[in-house]
């Protein structure tokens, strides 16, 4: 529940203490579950390698006893710590193992959070065409289950693809929807995230003060959710939004701690920053304060 509603810290430190009492009483399963957890808790903090170090842990203990579903669950994290790393043919292949264990197991809602994941994939990788497919099938999945937070994220999805596809008044509905289920549920990481969706179609449709706007909105609510990834993107968004307003050392200034951020935790967006921060400060070097005046009194400069 802490993890759901972006308490992350408090959430690692419940399942920490869970963790050690079933290390305590020798129930793997409990372990297993806990270690699990946890690798959702690192993955949110931005500690992909953390995360992807407990995945394989918590997948062997569930191998032990053969719970499948535990081994799906794990398939699933290890595959959106992939993503977020930018590695999207082993996060596919990762997601797909995942949903075909849990269609094995007739697990719907595994089915439709491993649905939503593969189309963050295909978004990623520029195929919004199947990542709208994706989503919407996720979407009606979880519609049927009456899963608010699983709805909150395909809309989510889906209004990121609308943006892309320059459906953007569709985009718009969405992304308020999206926003609207987040905040209903408590979860402050997936607002901000929507918000910085909701900065991209501003800034889409160039409105770049309301692009502005949302991305300052959502980078306190990033901060409040303690998600450096949202963070990240919400700084970038600023960035790009100062750019175009005419705002360039602020640009460059808010765009460094982006790419600080995302370096620090791995992220797969650290290139593509890093080239745009270079390309900022080589188009507006820094203003270099005047000298010390050398002429001197009685002398001719």
């Amino acid at each position: 529940m802490r993890r759901l509603t972006g308490d992350y810290t408090e959430a690692g430190r419940l399942a920490q203490q869970a963790y050690d009492l079933y290390t305590g009483l020798g129930n793997q399963l409990g372990q297993a579950n806990t270690l699990a957890d946890l690798g959702r808790v690192w993955q949110a903090t931005g500690d992909y390698t953390e995360a992807g170090r407990l995945a394989p842990q918590a997948s062997d203990l569930y191998t032990g006893p053969g719970n499948r579903h535990g081994q799906a669950y794990t398939l699933l994290n290890l595959g959106r710590a992939r993503r977020a790393t930018g590695e999207y043919g082993e996060a596919g292949w990762l997601a797909q193992q995942a949903y075909d264990l849990y269609t094995g197991l007739g697990n719907r809602s595994g089915q439709a959070y491993t649905l939503l994941n593969l189309g963050r994939l295909r978004r990623l990788t520029a195929d919004c065409g199947e990542a709208a497919r994706l989503a919407q099938q996720a979407h009606d999945l979880f519609t049927a289950l009456g899963d608010p937070h699983g709805q909150a994220n395909t809309l989510q999805l889906l209004g990121q693809t609308s943006t892309q596809q320059g459906n953007f008044p569709q985009a718009a509905d969405l992304l308020d929807r999206s926003r609207a289920l987040f905040h209903d549920v408590g979860d402050t990481q997936g607002e901000a995230e929507t918000l910085n969706s909701t900065g991209d179609l501003h800034t889409a449709t160039h409105q770049h003060p309301a692009a502005l706007d949302t991305y300052q909105q959502a980078l306190t609510l990033a901060r409040q959710a303690g998600s450096p990834i949202d963070q990240a993107h919400a700084l970038e968004g600023a960035a790009r939004a100062h750019h175009a307003l005419g705002h360039p050392q602020q640009a460059i200034t808010t765009l460094r701690e982006a790419v600080a951020t995302y370096q620090r935790i791995g992220a797969a967006e650290t290139t593509t920053a890093t080239t745009y921060l270079h390309q900022l400060e080589t188009e507006h070097p820094q203003p270099q304060p005047p000298g010390p005046d050398t002429t001197g009194p009685g002398r001719v400069p």
